[in-house]
């Protein structure tokens, strides 16, 4: 079952008894209407067996019946087969041949060779500690360290389930050679209370994964594989954090029988740290941090950002300590490579690009400095610490626009506080009659008018008088694109037919004669993919050299994967260094262009340059 189905039924059962329309599943999940619709259709068809989801043209969908059973399908994905491969595999020393595999997965020799050439290149790109060694007339084994060999097979485990007993289902068929129904229900009982009884959150998705981690964890210990990692700095953990590990650890002894070598408690710490379940608030930690190198790297990271940005960021000293705690706890997952839970990536992603965008860059400095990968999940994390920070700044800088009214100074009056109310990042610069159009500064771009008007180089947007709901929808869906529309020009646009991300890149760059940028662009990539959601993507570079800030628009002819989401609008963005008042407004608009469904969807079709204007315009 895809993720985004199980979380789709997640939000079905928690309305069981009334219908919840598909615009609003759309809007939870970050999907289409459409996309609701087919996920529905093949839960109905292929998954679903005691339940069904009913749909009402009118009120949308209601799930009716028990969502205990789930229909079969053996080793269908990839996926699947690779998790059994891999299990196999680590439980043996020697070689196995394919065809031992194939009549085990009921798979032909020649798939499952495939397959293995497939997990050699994850292992290649994601687990460097581990590979597949081939060796003919003798078959295949997996060589490499124990740590990386138990993250391959966690990382081939790509079902999300929306239950318990889901949860209990599926662990079974992954794990029913080593363990029964009734000791995996006992394990996930186990582990529930534990972070219960101690205040801790979870959700059903993290306990899903700390079970998996635990049944592979305690059948390695008893088949004599044990982890070997370097010591853990003290203090990094709570006394909640190192209290449940070892209840874990105390539990896994009582029913194996065997004791938990120090190493794996260690490593079960680190572990519950990249599930961020414990309490994480920096002032009732008790590191010393007088001359602690972190603190000293955290400092040196700001000090750049700030500089880079133009923002006052060492002076915030919450900012400052909140990161430093984060990373601090973050290190070791990283430097293990443990695979970090963000729920909420995707909407970091599109409601706060700026942060996001100085988030990569805060990032790359220490993953530089501390030789360690940072996933765009934790990233996301240390998005929301400088958000948090942008949002504390004293000086809020404020889109300013004019009022045109020819009704007097009541009326504008009344209209300058509805605005100012319902848009409390616009600030009113002046009111002015409709014979005082001339006197409005070159530097405000937009114009709120009572009366139709023209005036140059200014978009205007006409309401009535007294600022009706439909007004100040119309505000909102043109206000905001003044900036980006400005920096558009033809030849800074392209249609393509590309088949890929890094087809796309390479396509773009030669026709923008931007070359130049390309290895940055897709260094860039490797830092977190860029997609932003609704089908848009925001490649750049990872330094600009530009003497000005410029976008590049291509719309593809059809979606392509861009990290986890397709795309079909790609804004190359070059971003002049010293530009910091424009990096804001602009990153305002395109958040406020990126949750416009009606501009992207009309943009999706726009056949030339004026068309795609006339949508932004």
């Amino acid at each position: 079952m895809k993720e985004r189905q199980s979380k789709l039924l997640y939000l079905l059962q928690t309305k069981k008894t009334e219908y919840v329309l598909g615009t609003y599943l759309s809007e939870k999940l970050g999907v289409s209407v459409r996309t609701i619709r087919n996920d529905i259709k093949e839960l109905n068809e292929s998954l679903l067996i005691d339940a069904v989801i009913e749909s009402n043209n009118r009120y949308g969908y209601k799930l009716t019946g028990s969502l205990e059973k789930f229909q079969e399908k053996d080793h269908q994905h990839f996926e699947e087969r690779s998790f059994y491969i891999i299990k196999t595999l680590m439980e043996r020393d020697g070689y196995t041949v394919y065809s031992e595999l194939a009549d085990q997965i009921y798979y032909s020799s020649r798939t499952i060779r495939l397959d293995i050439q497939k997990i050699s290149l994850i292992c290649k790109e994601k687990y460097n500690g581990v590979y597949i060694e081939a060796k003919p007339f003798h078959g295949v084994r997996l060589i490499g360290a124990e740590l990386e060999k138990r993250a391959l097979l966690e990382g081939m485990i790509q079902k999300k389930n929306a239950t318990e007993e889901e949860i209990i289902r599926s662990a079974y068929l992954m794990f029913r050679e080593w363990y029964s129904k009734e000791e995996i229900a006992n394990m996930l009982n186990m582990i529930k209370n534990e972070i219960y009884d101690r205040q801790m959150t979870v959700s059903l998705n993290i306990l899903d994964q700390i079970l998996v981690h635990l049944l592979i964890t305690r059948r390695r210990i008893e088949k004599g594989y044990i982890v070997d990692i370097s010591e853990v700095k003290e203090g990094i953990t709570t006394a909640k954090e190192q209290d449940l590990a070892d209840r874990i650890a105390t539990y896994l002894e009582d029913v194996s029988g065997i004791a938990v070598p120090e190493t794996e408690r260690k490593y079960l710490i680190i572990y519950l740290l990249s599930k961020k379940i414990g309490n994480w608030e920096w002032q009732n930690n008790a590191l010393d941090i007088e001359q602690d190198e972190m603190l000293a790297l955290i400092s040196s990271s700001l000090e750049k950002l700030a500089f880079r940005f133009g923002y006052p960021l060492l002076e915030d000293e919450q900012l400052l300590m909140g990161l430093y705690y984060h990373v601090s706890k973050a290190i070791y997952p990283m430097k293990y490579r443990l695979e970090i839970e963000n729920p909420f990536i995707e909407k970091i992603k599109t409601q706060y690009l700026q942060a996001y965008h100085m988030a990569v860059y805060f990032s790359q400095n220490i993953q530089e400095q501390m030789m360690v990968v940072i996933e765009e999940e934790e990233i996301g994390f240390i998005a929301l610490h400088i958000q948090s920070a942008l949002e504390r700044l004293d000086e809020k800088k404020f889109m300013e626009i004019a009022i045109v009214c020819s009704s007097g100074v009541a009326t504008s009056s009344l209209l300058k506080q509805k605005i100012e109310k319902r848009f409390r990042e616009m600030k009113v610069q002046g009111l002015y009659s409709v014979d005082n159009v001339s006197f409005i500064p070159e530097h405000i771009k937009v114009i709120v008018s009572t009366v139709p008007l023209e005036v140059k180089d200014k978009k205007v947007i006409v309401v009535h008088e007294f600022l009706e709901e439909q007004d100040l929808l119309n505000i909102k869906d043109n206000v905001y694109l003044t900036l980006f529309s400005e920096l558009m020009e033809d030849q800074k646009f392209a249609i393509l037919d590309a088949e890929s991300k890094e087809d796309l890149i390479h396509q773009a760059l030669t026709h923008f004669n931007m070359e130049d940028f390309e290895e940055s662009i897709l260094q860039r990539e490797l830092l977190s993919t860029t997609d932003v959601g609704n089908g848009v993507a925001l490649p750049h570079p990872m330094t600009s050299a530009t003497e000005e800030t410029s976008i590049y628009a291509v719309i593809n002819k059809k979606e392509i994967l861009w990290g986890k989401s397709s795309v079909r609008l790609i804004l190359f963005l070059f971003l002049k260094e010293d530009d910091h008042l424009q990096y804001e407004q602009l990153f305002r608009e395109l958040y406020h262009l990126i949750i416009s469904e009606k501009k992207l969807e009309a943009i999706f079709e726009a056949e030339s340059f004026d068309d795609y204007i006339h949508v932004l315009k």
